[in-house]
């Protein structure tokens, strides 16, 4: 089963590897791109390199994306962070992104139930993951071309069989997005993001419940998410429990 520590790493490792996307590592740092223009999708997965050999890799994994033209980011789990990783991070140019928090669900008999008035349905076709990644695009601001490359991943993502994108919609439009990925040790759920006229409306709530139950019926008995402040306590209200905390750090665009 999934640790509390390394089960955003894990699960991403597990995702990357179906894709053929390589995982890189140096001195216990662990890095990948996937070629999608976008600071959050290309970067470090983990990093528990020791103080002492940390400013050489990060010197070492901003040429290696800068020789690839790519924007990147750090994701850093604040109890297994080098103490002087933040000043390094700062001084060869990344920004402080935010503090987000991972938390994690066992999944039980009965899944918490939230009652919607939008209609929620797995993506399965080209027309409703343009919808789809309409609103990633618009949450996450990317941009149209890397809009095109992030959705043929998806494409192939979902082809993999254990990766689901979810679409809620109300009144003919697309309002709400999540997805989940299943491996042997549970599930991560991702791409979680609402519209701004439907924010704070429970939609995001009914999405993690959809996913929730994707989750049981493929026998997987844990959940974890990443959550910004912003959502926190919307997942603590589902019986999700926080577990630790992430500190992101990205390049320009």
């Amino acid at each position: 089963m999934i640790s509390e520590k390394d089960f955003a790493y894990d699960c991403n490792k597990s995702l990357y590897s179906q894709l053929g996307l390589p995982i890189h590592e140096e001195f216990g740092t662990y890095y990948s791109q996937t070629k999608v223009p976008h600071p959050l999708l290309n970067g470090v997965l983990r990093c528990n390199t020791p103080d002492a050999n940390i400013e050489g890799v990060v010197k070492k994994v901003i040429s290696h994306f800068n020789a690839l033209q790519l924007p990147h980011s750090w994701w850093v789990e604040e109890s297994e962070a080098p103490p002087s990783l933040k000043s390094i991070l700062e001084r060869n140019g990344l920004n402080y992104l935010g503090k987000f928090s991972v938390l994690l669900l066992d999944i039980k008999h009965t899944l918490p139930v939230v009652e919607s008035d939008a209609k929620i349905d797995i993506v399965r076709d080209e027309a409703h993951l343009s919808i789809w990644g309409d609103i990633l695009s618009h949450a996450f601001q990317i941009p149209p071309t890397a809009l095109s490359i992030f959705l043929k991943l998806m494409q192939k993502a979902s082809g993999c069989g254990d990766f689901t994108n979810v679409l809620a919609h109300k009144s003919g439009k697309g309002i709400a997005t999540g997805s989940i990925t299943i491996t042997n040790d549970g599930g991560y759920i991702c791409n979680d993001c609402t519209m701004d006229e439907a924010r704070n409306l429970g939609y995001g709530k009914a999405i993690t419940c959809k996913l929730l139950d994707i989750a049981q019926k493929s026998d997987c008995r844990r959940v974890g998410v990443i959550s910004a402040p912003s959502e926190l306590e919307d997942y603590k209200q589902l019986g999700f429990v926080e577990q630790g905390v992430f500190h992101i750090y990205t390049t320009n665009s």
